[in-house]
């Protein structure tokens, strides 16, 4: 079952996974996460209530090719810098642990992070468009942030950079 909000685990940091316990754990998320992929973009972790910092996303290549993405760890490294509203643009987001709302969410276009895959390596990448978007609503949800709290004014967006910039 989806967590909804206000559930106290979808506001705090979720934990770094580890390579003595990653497989387990990313195992039975990967059962867990499976029944809610219907309609969904993404499933961070403690959404099923597993406190680990750890999403799937639906990774768009190619324009209508889609597979299912999964990020260990993942933390969004590099974004362009801007002090207004330049490669941050408005989009329209709905989120399972807030059913029947959307909200109008300011999100980078473009951005890099480094994550650990399913063999526990790292891997940088780069993404744009709604794939940056995806990772970025994730990420957020693994920091304890939701869509809720970022949206629509001028203060959402501060405070939605703030949240993003994150610490090793």
């Amino acid at each position: 079952m989806i967590v909804k909000a206000p559930n106290e685990i979808l506001s705090k940091r979720c934990e770094t996974l580890r390579r003595h316990n990653y497989v387990g754990i990313a195992n039975t998320f990967i059962k867990k996460s499976w029944k809610h992929r219907d309609g969904a973009c993404g499933i961070a972790a403690n959404q099923i209530n597993m406190p680990y910092r750890l999403f799937i996303g639906k990774m768009n290549k190619g324009g209508k090719h889609q597979f299912w993405k999964i990020f260990i760890n993942p933390r969004i490294v590099i974004k362009p810098s801007s002090t207004k509203i330049g490669g941050w643009f408005p989009i329209n987001e709905e989120c399972l642990s807030i059913p029947g709302k959307s909200y109008n969410t300011i999100r980078e276009d473009h951005i890099t992070i480094v994550y650990r895959d399913m063999d526990f390596k790292i891997v940088w990448a780069t993404y744009d468009n709604m794939n940056a978007r995806i990772i970025q609503h994730e990420v957020d949800h693994l920091n304890g942030t939701l869509i809720s709290d970022i949206h629509q004014t001028e203060f959402g967006l501060e405070k939605h950079k703030s949240i993003n910039k994150e610490v090793s």
